[in-house]
């Protein structure tokens, strides 16, 4: 399986300890090799080869929302 990237937007996050919190769930998920997290954005981008599902549900094990950004088209 090929390397992507998975931009999602993250509800809840309110400062930079649960950006971390989301940052430490990602991170665990087998098939992350980066994630960031953007507090001000909402945001976190994740490169792997992990499942969208899997992604979104460690952030909604670990107490957040999140909703797969799709790219728009050209």
């Amino acid at each position: 399986m090929s390397q992507h990237n998975i931009h999602l937007s993250i509800t809840g996050m309110k400062c930079s300890g649960c950006a971390g919190h989301v940052k430490s769930a990602l991170d665990n998920v087998i098939g992350v090799d980066s994630v960031t997290v953007n507090l001000a954005e909402n945001g976190a981008i994740i490169t792997g080869n992990a499942s969208v599902d899997e992604l979104m549900q460690a952030v909604q094990n670990a107490g957040y929302s999140a909703t797969e950004l799709k790219p728009t088209a050209e």
